[in-house]
């Protein structure tokens, strides 16, 4: 999916590669726009208490360190000497920003990047941080705690668990007297 639509735009150009399991809540294109500028790639925040990244949502500018990046997340994966069980996509996604220079990307060559703010809430996320939870200044969520490489059982549960989220999303507006929260359309 992202060598597609790194392929399929011009140099310059900034494309959204997301999951499906997203709800978003309000327009997020202004924010993205203003965090990948002089960047190469912004990703959603993992969690509270590291700077992963969670390649759920992303935005990338069609580059050559873009391209060369995800042509050494790919190597790496197709890398068949190590277990496959060890590493997904995210892990290695994530150790290649870390540590550049340790899979042989000269520091001038490595991808200029950085996190989404808070807003852009994951499921991991917002379990570690309870203010969030009751700020409800979400932007965007994500419901990446599935627990499962099943993807039938993972979808399901990630549907529960953004259909509870907003269940209780609802519950507080209607005990504030407010109109009800509506799923935006965003872009």
């Amino acid at each position: 999916l992202v060598d597609r639509a790194l392929a399929s735009h011009a140099d310059g150009d900034v494309v959204v590669v997301s999951d499906l399991d997203l709800r978003f809540y309000r327009p997020l294109a202004r924010l993205v726009h203003e965090y990948i500028a002089g960047r190469d790639a912004v990703f959603q925040r993992d969690n509270d208490y590291t700077i992963q990244a969670n390649i759920g949502f992303m935005a990338l500018r069609v580059t050559n360190r873009t391209r060369a990046f995800w042509a050494a997340v790919r190597a790496f994966m197709d890398d068949r000497s190590r277990p496959s069980h060890t590493f997904n996509d995210q892990k290695v996604v994530n150790m290649l920003l870390a540590s550049p220079r340790d899979f042989g990307v000269p520091p001038a060559s490595a991808l200029r990047w950085d996190l989404l703010p808070p807003e852009i809430m994951t499921a991991v996320h917002m379990r570690q941080m309870p203010l969030a939870r009751w700020s409800r200044n979400w932007i965007q969520y994500h419901a990446n705690f599935g627990g499962t490489r099943d993807a039938a059982t993972a979808r399901d549960q990630k549907v529960k668990l953004i259909e509870a989220e907003e269940r209780e999303l609802f519950a507080e507006y209607a005990v504030a007297g407010r109109q009800r929260a509506r799923v935006c359309e965003c872009w």
